[in-house]
């Protein structure tokens, strides 16, 4: 059965996220921008683009209706739905 995998740690941990998403991109951008003007155009780009992808992401996962190839071990301790 496709559901039996076990599960695994996540690749990027739970902190690095936001760090990754904004905070790199945001310093990347942010050189040699010293108008104020421009900062904040790439301010609001990096927000709305990390916004609209994680809408993109949330409906194509609805839409698909899938659960996770590890969906057993997260609702049942040994892995079995018996």
């Amino acid at each position: 059965m496709s559901l039996e995998y076990p599960s695994k740690d996540n690749t990027v941990p739970f902190w690095a996220v936001p760090m990754l998403a904004i905070i790199l991109p945001f310093f990347v951008s942010s050189e040699g921008m010293f108008m104020i003007y421009s900062l904040h155009h790439a301010i609001l780009g990096l927000l709305f683009s990390v916004l609209i992808t994680g809408v993109i992401t949330d409906a194509i996962r609805d839409a698909v209706g899938r659960p996770r190839p590890d969906f057993l071990w997260h609702c049942f301790a040994d892995g079995k739905g018996d």
